[in-house]
């Protein structure tokens, strides 16, 4: 059996014509989604070379009172950071005479509003200047 076109010419033109706009239509969109990739590809690697550079490093007394501040949750206002070091280390002469860490927590709690700055102190002068205590927190 045989096919017959009964298209005229023009509409085979036309057809034709609209078949090569599609075709390269789908090239453009291919490489647009290459370069796409590739530019996201360049962020993300970009992305993760932020993300692995090293922050500069704190001190130790920098750490404990900046811990101390999100954690006491506003009770250390007033406090300069010296005093709140100081208040610290105090932590760790108090343990080592036998000073137990609730007795600590009440002690500095009284001279705040409330258990937060006590738990504050003790927990992160622990953690910073005398790790040996670690397993009485618990």
């Amino acid at each position: 059996m045989y096919q017959v076109d009964l298209r005229t010419p023009e509409q085979v033109k036309r057809d034709r014509n609209s078949k090569i706009k599609w075709g390269v239509f789908g090239v453009v969109c291919l490489i647009g989604i290459i370069v796409w990739i590739s530019v996201q590809g360049e962020a993300s690697s970009k992305a993760t070379i932020a993300v692995t550079t090293p922050a500069p490093q704190l001190s130790m007394d920098q750490r404990y009172v900046n811990n101390v501040r999100t954690y006491s949750k506003g009770e250390d206002a007033g406090r300069t950071d010296a005093e709140l070091i100081t208040l610290g280390k105090n932590v760790c002469s108090a343990l080592d005479t036998g000073t137990t860490i609730p007795q600590l927590e009440l002690a500095i709690s009284a001279q705040g509003t409330n258990l937060h700055l006590g738990g504050a102190v003790v927990a992160t002068a622990v953690e910073a200047y005398c790790p040996q205590y670690k397993s009485a927190l618990k």
